[in-house]
């Protein structure tokens, strides 16, 4: 299994045909993982200045379910 994970790209394990994992190199899953940051980070690094970010249940429209 470690020399299959070593071969270019992810390597698809399989259970009875079908596959269920998935097996990559470490060095591969840095790459990816270290490369594009979370979506808190994006979060928390956005520029907010100037966007409300409080609801106003007030605003809300009325709505009819039938």
């Amino acid at each position: 299994m470690v020399e299959e994970a070593l071969r270019p790209g992810p390597q698809t394990g399989t259970r009875g045909g079908e596959p269920v994992v998935v097996v990559d190199s470490l060095d591969s899953r840095r790459r990816v993982s270290g490369s594009t940051p979370g979506v808190k980070a994006l979060l928390r690094a956005a520029l907010l200045e100037g966007v409300g970010r409080s609801r106003d249940a007030a605003a809300r429209p009325d709505v009819e379910l039938l």
